[in-house]
């Protein structure tokens, strides 16, 4: 009986390693490599496909280098009106697509209109960036379009990545929209997982390990210079309270509109 019940546990356990094993193998390759699902959802939501059916002009094509060789693809409208550079920087597993149905809001007051497809997106190279790749790719995008005036335009990840961006203040910009920036809390990421489509939900050490072998770490938000014109929207009251309290100035306070939000 003792030799059955031994039996039983080492199975057990064997079992529960192989399980842990392969949830930390899925939930790595769910990061490093998502699926491309920014034209499958454009096709779904009806929203436009192309610059023509979103009734603005052909755009630029353009390709900037890395600093490891890649190269990311980008579209690039010019205004006629003048104001700053506005960059689109898109969500995970989302591209440059996205932004087609805002262009024409940004172009009123813009010089030019840039959006890029990142590592692993759209038609960006395979792979996504790490951590700091992905920043560093976003600034190089950034110098390579824009000298004067900049203003960054995120969402979802994209729109943690453009407030980390304008936190640093040897690359000045003049103003941030950010819609639905992520939280780099284990849970708030699972549930973004989850979400877009990964058939488990990780337990938090399992999701922190693959995080760690993907190289992937939300962008911790950080004050943001005083000169900076900054807008943020979420839809969770609890979220919207912390960012104020993260990238609030001193007494200058951040513009985070949330319906549903009671100011702090």
């Amino acid at each position: 009986m003792m030799q059955l019940l031994v039996g039983l546990l080492i199975l057990v356990v064997v079992a529960a390693g192989a399980w842990g094993a392969i949830a930390v193998w899925l939930t790595f390759r769910w990061l490093r490599r998502p699926p491309r699902h920014a034209l499958a959802r454009t096709l779904a939501s009806g929203a436009p496909l192309t610059a023509e059916e979103a009734g603005l002009p052909s755009p630029q094509h353009w390709t900037v280098p890395m600093s490891d060789g890649q190269t990311l693809p980008v579209w690039a409208w010019s205004g006629d009106q003048g104001g700053p550079v506005t960059i689109l920087v898109h969500d995970w597993m989302g591209g440059r697509i996205d932004f087609l149905g805002s262009v024409a809001m940004f172009l009123a007051d813009s010089t030019q209109v840039v959006a890029a497809d990142r590592r692993g997106h759209g038609d960006g190279p395979i792979g996504t960036g790490r951590d700091r790749q992905d920043l560093e790719d976003a600034q190089v995008v950034r110098e390579h379009c824009a000298e004067g005036d900049v203003r960054l335009v995120g969402h979802g990840l994209g729109a943690s990545l453009v407030l980390a961006m304008a936190a640093d203040s040897t690359r000045p910009v003049t103003e941030v929209i950010a819609v639905d920036p992520w939280s780099a809390d284990p849970e708030a990421v699972a549930d973004r997982l989850v979400a877009s489509g990964l058939v488990f939900r990780p337990p938090r050490p399992i999701l922190n390990l693959a995080m760690r072998l993907a190289g992937t770490r939300i962008p911790v938000l950080r004050p943001i210079p005083r000169s900076v014109d900054v807008q943020v929207e979420v839809s969770d009251p609890d979220w919207a309270r912390t960012l104020r309290s993260r990238l609030q100035r001193g007494d200058d306070s951040v513009s985070v509109n949330c319906p549903d939000a009671s100011s702090p």
